[in-house]
C-alpha cells in the first residue's frame, strides 16, 4: 500500500511538472512609439513616414544596418495610422534581439521610393538609452544624422527683414521686394542669425509670402542654407538687376510673375501679407516643392513701414519642432 502510494506521488509530480513546462511563458518582444508635432503628409505628394532602428552587423553601420519597423502616416485627429489607414504598430518582429539594436531613425519616403534601405529624407533620430528591460530611442532633429547642434539654435535665432527692391536701384519702388536685411546700403547686414545648414545634410531653409484674402495664394521668396548668401529664386526680380544683394529675398517687378494664377504683388505694404521661414526637405520632388513644410522657424503679419525700416518676425520654431520615442522591451 504504501510502495502504491509512492508511485501515485510520483506520477502526479512527473505530470505537474509536465503542464507547468507546457504553460511556460516564452519572453517576446514588444515596441510602442509617440510622437509629437509630426503632421499628416499627403502621400501622393510627401510621402510617407517611415520607423528604422538599425541592428549591430559584421557591415559598418550605414543605411544597410537599418532594419524598417514599418510605414505610416498621421490622421487628421493626430494618431498613427499604416498606409492603408488603419492603427499603426511596430512591425518587431524584424528585430529577432533588441539588445543589437543602436540607434533608430524616422525618415520621410517620398511617393514611389518602395526599396528597403532609408531615403535621404533623415527626419528625427536617436541612439539607445537601456532602461531596465526596455531600450528607449528618443529621437528629435538635433540627432547628429539629422542636423545635429545646428536644430538646437533655431529657438535662440532671430529673423529682421525690410521693404525694398535693390534690382530697380529705385527707392520708390520698395514696396515690391522684401529682403532678409538690416540695412539698405552696403555691405549688407544679414537679418536672419540661422545657423549655416551644410548642403551635405537632408535639410534646407526656404522663404514665403502669404497672402492673407487667400492663403493659398503663396509666393516663393526661395531656399537658401545660411543667413548671408543669395537664394535660389530670383526670377522676378528686375532684369538686368541694378543690384543684387548677398541675403535672402526677392524683388516682385516683372508682370505675371509667378504667374500660376496668383495675382501681381504691387504693394508689400497693404498689411494683407504674413511672411513665414520654413525648415524644407532638401529632396522634396514634385509639387511638395510648392508648399511650405510644416516645421516653421519664423512666422508673422509682414507689417507695413517706410523705406529702410527694420522690421521683426516672430520666432515659432518651439512649437513646431517635431520629435518621437520608440520604446522596445522584453515582457513575460
Amino acid at each position: 500500500m504504501k510502495k502504491n502510494f509512492l508511485l501515485f506521488c510520483c506520477l502526479l509530480s512527473t505530470l505537474l511538472l509536465n503542464c507547468s513546462d507546457s504553460n511556460t511563458t516564452q519572453p517576446v518582444n514588444t515596441a510602442d512609439i509617440s510622437v509629437t508635432n509630426l503632421k499628416p503628409l499627403n502621400s501622393q505628394v510627401e510621402g510617407v513616414y517611415e520607423a528604422w532602428v538599425s541592428v549591430e552587423t559584421s557591415l559598418d553601420h550605414d543605411d544597410e544596418a537599418y532594419r524598417s519597423l514599418g510605414r505610416f502616416n498621421i490622421s487628421p485627429n493626430g494618431s498613427l495610422i499604416d498606409t492603408s489607414g488603419n492603427p499603426f504598430s511596430l512591425k518587431i518582429s524584424r528585430i529577432s534581439n533588441i539588445n543589437l539594436t543602436e540607434d533608430a531613425l524616422i525618415t520621410i519616403e517620398p511617393p514611389g521610393d518602395n526599396d528597403t534601405l532609408p531615403g535621404n529624407i533623415k527626419f528625427l533620430g536617436g541612439a539607445k538609452n537601456v532602461q531596465g528591460n526596455s531600450i528607449v530611442f528618443n529621437m528629435a532633429m538635433n540627432y547628429s544624422e539629422i542636423l545635429g547642434n545646428i536644430a538646437l539654435q533655431f529657438s535662440t535665432a532671430s529673423a529682421e527683414y525690410l521693404l525694398a527692391s535693390p534690382s530697380t536701384g529705385d527707392s520708390n519702388q520698395f514696396n515690391r521686394g522684401i529682403w532678409f536685411s538690416k540695412t539698405t546700403s552696403g555691405p549688407t547686414v544679414p537679418g536672419l542669425t540661422l545657423p549655416t545648414i551644410p548642403d551635405t545634410l537632408d535639410w534646407t531653409y526656404q522663404g514665403w509670402v502669404i497672402d492673407s484674402t487667400n492663403t493659398s495664394w503663396l509666393y516663393n521668396i526661395g531656399r537658401f542654407n545660411a543667413s548671408l548668401e543669395v537664394d535660389d529664386y530670383q526670377q522676378c526680380q528686375f532684369n538686368p538687376p541694378a543690384q543684387t544683394w548677398p541675403v535672402p529675398g526677392n524683388d516682385w517687378i516683372q508682370p505675371n510673375c509667378p504667374g500660376g494664377g496668383l495675382p501681381d504683388i504691387t504693394n508689400l505694404n497693404s498689411g494683407i501679407y504674413r511672411l513665414l521661414i520654413t525648415l524644407e526637405p532638401r529632396f522634396e520632388q514634385g509639387s511638395a516643392l510648392l508648399k511650405p513644410f510644416y516645421i516653421q522657424l519664423f512666422y508673422g503679419n509682414l507689417l507695413p513701414g517706410t523705406y529702410g525700416t527694420v522690421l521683426s518676425l516672430p520666432n515659432v520654431s518651439a512649437g513646431t519642432m517635431p520629435s518621437a520615442v520608440i520604446r522596445l522591451s522584453v515582457s513575460n
